[in-house]
């Protein structure tokens, strides 16, 4: 029922959000006024319409949802595929239908009703198909997306209601589920002493912009063949990362010049973590200088099968995977095997000494759990009075 819930009511907000701007006309001419009834030549005929046309204009969409449909798919099947993958497919495509039907169906009733249609029908129709010629043009050069721009994202309030909880990020792909690109990264053991074998590294994707980079350009991995390459998912408020980021820092610094090449992949967990100067601030304050990809829509996180913050993966000159470390720690094992890297890709390079950056990592169980401004994760509250969602005062 709560994958059921969650794909409904991701459908529903989708289905009246910006992003469906560009099928509107779609929708009401050919779903709507084309299945219109209604007399004329005064009143001597009616002109007949298939009045199923809407649902099957509709029925035709609803495939067609685009990406956001293939992540409900992809993030639903959680590495398989079975009845909840289904489920959440099927209640996001039918969230998805109603608000579309209802346009369509508000479109034939317009035209049904306005006399001028009855008495201008041909007229009209001509202007329906220029308008649709018109969007197939603008389509072509990206102008509904311009149009997105400037419409004002009145549904991501209800976006972030919906992706307060854990089950319903994850439901919607924000929980780092997997995908079918590389799977061998499954096979890397977590930490591990010794470097294996994990598969080539996916490539960074669906980033909205770079920092610390000529340009603002981006970096293609396929590009960085011959280099040894960082790749540390981080968001600058994690605490975690926080008290891992003075160790790849260092080792920027360190092993720069010997081969290695850092790539910060900020991945937000929290809305506020999607702005720029927020994110460029953090990277100031933590010294980081080396390239950092702001991955606000999950994409290159998706793509690693990712999970967890901070999370390394080491990549070999010749693209593969060797090493992941979830979460802090495991530093110095990371190091070593930087320069087990560096040394198979030039043999006769120089390194530097192994850096010496304090670990900071608490023993697990010596801290107490994070604690979340929110009544939906509350622990070790201990005030007088019930911690619930809406207004109180705390003393």
């Amino acid at each position: 029922m709560d994958l059921i819930i969650i794909g409904l009511l991701g459908g529903l907000i989708t289905g009246i959000s910006p992003c469906i701007l560009p099928v509107l006309p779609v929708i009401f001419l050919t779903g709507g006024a084309q299945s219109a009834r209604y007399e004329a030549d005064g009143a001597s005929r009616t002109v007949p319409a298939r009045r199923s046309r809407p649902y099957l204009v509709i029925a035709g969409l609803m495939p067609c949802a685009g990406p956001v449909l293939a992540a409900i798919i992809v993030a639903g099947a959680r590495g398989r595929i079975g009845l909840d993958t289904v489920l959440l497919t099927a209640s996001f495509a039918v969230g998805v239908a109603v608000p579309l039907l209802a346009f369509a169906l508000a479109g034939r009733g317009v035209v049904e009703r306005i006399r001028a249609f009855r008495t201008r029908e041909r007229g009209l129709r001509i202007a329906a198909g220029v308008a649709m010629l018109a969007l197939a043009v603008g389509l072509v050069f990206n102008a509904p997306q311009q149009l997105q721009r400037l419409v004002p994202d009145y549904t991501a309030a209800l976006h972030r209601d919906l992706t307060d909880n854990d089950q319903a990020a994850q439901a919607l792909g924000l929980g780092g589920l997997v995908t079918d690109e590389n799977r061998d990264l499954d096979n890397g053991t977590n930490g591990a002493d010794e470097l294996q074998s994990c598969g080539t590294a996916p490539a960074i994707r669906g980033i909205s912009s770079w920092l610390n980079t000529p340009d603002g350009a981006g970096i293609d991995l396929a590009q960085l063949r011959g280099k040894v390459v960082l790749i540390d998912f981080w968001a600058y408020s994690c605490i975690n990362c926080q008290r891992s980021i003075p160790h790849v820092v260092a080792w920027d610094k360190a092993y720069r010049d010997a081969g290695l090449q850092v790539i910060g992949i900020h991945s937000p967990e929290y809305a506020f973590e999607k702005d720029a100067s927020n994110v460029a601030a953090g990277a100031r304050d933590f010294g980081i200088d080396y390239p950092v990809a702001l991955d606000n829509d999950l994409s290159t996180w998706t793509a690693y099968r990712n999970r967890y913050w901070p999370t390394h993966y080491l990549i070999d000159a010749s693209g593969t995977v060797r090493h992941i470390s979830f979460g802090e720690g495991n530093d110095a094992a990371t190091e070593k095997m930087i320069r087990e890297l560096l040394e198979d890709a030039d043999p006769g390079v120089a390194l530097p000494a192994p850096t010496e950056v304090a670990d900071d990592t608490p023993d697990a169980g010596s801290t107490t759990r994070e604690t979340f401004l929110g009544s939906s994760k509350d622990v070790n509250f201990a005030g007088p009075d019930p911690y619930r969602a809406g207004p109180g005062t705390f003393a």
